[in-house]
């Protein structure tokens, strides 16, 4: 998903954050499932590591230039990721991106998970219900619920 013209987000593919530097193009990219993480300079590899840890910096020179990128994941929980990029140790711009859930009061959603759960229960526990039906019914109860719950994905940016 595109949050900007400069960041892209999806689970599959990962992060994706486009720098500018005096005409240098810089994107940084990471994938949280993978764990890969790379660096490029206009066309060019410039740096690569595997990492899942919640901080990474990367380091490194190009046209005698002293770059570091440094990615924070603050909360993976609520959503929190913060990208660095600094030029000869000072802050050009950081992106932040918070994942925003939707908000809603609506109590039916809930209701429907949990009288969809005790009638699965109530009828495998009689033999009603065979073990591939129960876990085809826990399945779509998830899927409903994490579609339910949705938010989105916002993208703020502080140049200096």
């Amino acid at each position: 998903m595109k949050l900007n013209d400069k960041v892209e987000f999806s689970v599959k593919n990962g992060m994706s954050f486009t720098f500018n530097d005096e005409g240098n193009v810089v994107v940084y990219k990471a994938n949280s499932l993978s764990g890969k993480e790379s660096v490029i300079v206009n066309d060019q590899v410039v740096s690569e590591s595997k990492n899942y840890k919640k901080h990474s910096t990367h380091q490194f020179e190009y046209n005698e230039k002293n770059y570091t990128i440094e990615l924070i994941v603050n909360s993976l929980i609520k959503g929190d990721v913060t990208c660095n990029f600094s030029v000869e140790n000072k802050l050009i711009t950081a992106y932040k991106l918070n994942y925003i859930k939707k908000k809603t009061n609506n109590i039916i959603p809930l209701f429907v998970l949990l009288l969809v759960g005790v009638l699965g229960g109530v009828l495998y526990s009689s033999g009603l219900l065979p073990k591939w039906a129960l876990i085809a019914i826990i399945a779509a109860a998830g899927v409903f619920g994490a579609f339910n719950s949705q938010g989105n994905w916002e993208c703020s940016e502080q140049s200096v």
